[in-house]
């Protein structure tokens, strides 16, 4: 009986580690299928909200007003969701617009701290590289977590030196059939990691789109 007893013993404690070598890999590739989708699904809003960014500053009817960035901006924000993203709180650390003959790699770096931090919120310069503005977090200065319509409504639209967009001035943008100024509208976000599965606090997620401004009366 006791030999019989022991047995069982030996057999529990062989099922528990069979049990702990099958659960714990399934865990792992849980953890990372959640961590890897929602990071997908951050880019493919990151990527559509710069598609709505770009579709309105490019259209003729404010391509070239001085408000232009202001509603690119706008759109951009309504084309990223807002609270959390599979319990992961998205922050968006930046909106780029720049001219594509200048290129984004002169301004992508504006306001990072060198080595990068993706976890800090840049916050200046934010115009210092003429083709590009860069639009950052802390641009008012109001510690928010991310880019926010109050902040974008209580700013200067006019390329003055002290606007925001006065480093790519929408009034010099070219809406000529023959010689459209071709404009980039860069969208990057921040995602927390929520499981703990992945090294370090988190990963950027980001999309841009290029398009040519529309020649008015077409």
């Amino acid at each position: 009986m006791r030999r019989v007893i022991r047995r069982h013993k030996g057999e529990r404690g062989s099922v528990l580690i069979e049990l702990a070598m099958v659960v714990l890999p399934l865990m792992l590739i849980v953890m990372g299928m959640v961590e890897i989708g929602g990071a997908w699904k951050d880019k493919s809003s990151a990527v559509q909200a710069s598609r709505q960014g770009a579709r309105v500053i490019t259209s003729a009817s404010i391509a070239t007003q001085d408000y232009a960035d202001r509603e690119a901006l706008r759109a951009v924000l309504a084309g990223v969701p807002q609270g959390t993203s599979g319990a992961a709180q998205v922050q968006i650390r930046k909106v780029i617009i720049f001219d594509l003959s200048v290129g984004m790699a002169g301004c992508e770096n504006d306001g990072e701290s060198s080595p990068k931090d993706i976890t800090s919120l840049p916050a200046a310069p934010k115009n210092t590289n003429a083709g590009c503005n860069v639009y950052l977090a802390g641009n008012a200065g109001t510690g928010e977590p991310s880019l926010d319509l109050a902040e974008i409504n209580a700013a200067t639209w006019d390329g003055s030196g002290s606007a925001w967009d006065s480093a790519f001035r929408a009034r010099n943008r070219n809406n000529s059939i023959n010689n459209a100024t071709e404009v980039g509208v860069y969208v990057e976000m921040y995602r927390p990691w929520i499981t703990g599965f992945f090294p370090g606090d988190g990963t950027l997620v980001s999309g841009f789109t290029v398009m040519r401004i529309e020649p008015p009366g077409i």
